[in-house]
């Protein structure tokens, strides 16, 4: 066997530094996982404040204001009435989000014009504006599609007026004008909120909501899903809040954010052909009296609708 010429001193310091450098090396670990575990921990703290902060400020907003018809109906002006003070409340006012309501035709004291649906829904204008004072003074837009007017002045004049014929929904090329308004008011300041009405509240005004929270980004941006959104908002279902055609004219929308663009030329209506005439009346009293009302065509390359 061969002898070795070991320097057994030059071992022993060798295995003296690696042991000191793997103490070292623990240590730092150590320290390391330690100031990580702190930081970890301040971060869910601070996470957690927020959280909580954030629950707070929904909860004392909720409060404050009020989600559903049922929060609203306290929400009441002291305003004069036929017999003397009288008391008027808010009858129908909704937040859709916490920057989207959608609300009753303001009416004064001779109520609200159109129909026994319109004048049920409407909401004294006066407690309404005392409403959006209270809750978002300075912030506040009226976006009124019921082409019909009233005191703007009752809102500080903040009042945005985009008039259509009838009850279906906007003209596509005004939906988008209304939804660019509407982005651009938001947009603003953080605070601001806008208030959307026709002349029940229901149908047009759930239209645009649903298509402005799709412009937006909201729901995937998809109106549809907005529309449905806006339906439990109201504590209403899609078919009763809303009548075909403006579910078509949502559908219209729906597709040009898909990139489905309407035809450029328009297309001329030439005749409509009934095969039997409707009855409308009843047996007691047959009648009769039906007519075709033109409006906005949406027409993609692809198919006539």
């Amino acid at each position: 066997m061969n002898n070795l010429n070991i320097d057994w001193a030059t071992v022993s310091a060798m295995k003296a530094k690696a042991k000191d450098a793997a103490k070292r090396a623990a240590t730092s670990a150590r320290e390391t996982a330690v100031a990580a575990a702190k930081e970890a921990q301040k971060q869910y703290v601070e996470s957690k404040d927020q959280r909580e902060a954030l629950a707070e400020q929904a909860k004392s907003f909720a409060e404050r204001v009020g989600r559903t018809l049922e929060d609203l109906v306290d929400e009441t002006t002291a305003a004069p009435g036929p017999g003397g003070d009288g008391e008027k409340k808010i009858i129908d006012l909704t937040y859709v989000t916490d920057r989207f309501v959608a609300m009753g035709f303001p009416a004064g004291r001779r109520g609200a014009p159109g129909s026994a649906a319109a004048r049920a829904s409407a909401n004294p204008i006066d407690a309404v504006a005392a409403h959006l004072r209270t809750y978002h003074d300075g912030h506040y837009m009226v976006l009124n599609i019921s082409e019909e007017s009233y005191d703007y002045a009752k809102f500080g004049d903040n009042v945005l007026e985009f008039k259509f014929p009838g009850h279906p929904a906007p003209p596509l090329g005004m939906l988008f004008k209304i939804c660019a308004s509407l982005e651009s008011w938001l947009e603003a300041d953080p605070d601001n909120v806008a208030a959307v009405h026709c002349l029940t509240g229901r149908g047009r005004t759930s239209a645009v909501l649903a298509c402005a929270l799709a412009w937006l980004g909201a729901f995937d941006s998809n109106p549809i899903e907005a529309l449905r959104h806006v339906a439990t908002r109201r504590r209403d279902d899609v078919e009763r809040l809303t009548i075909p055609s403006q579910r078509r004219y949502v559908s219209y929308f729906a597709n040009v954010l898909d990139g489905c663009a309407p035809r450029s030329e328009p297309l001329l209506l030439r005749r409509a052909i009934m095969h039997t005439i409707p009855n409308f009346g009843t047996q007691e009293k047959p009648g009769c009296c039906p007519r075709v009302r033109r409006a906005d065509m949406f027409v993609t390359n692809d198919a006539a609708a």
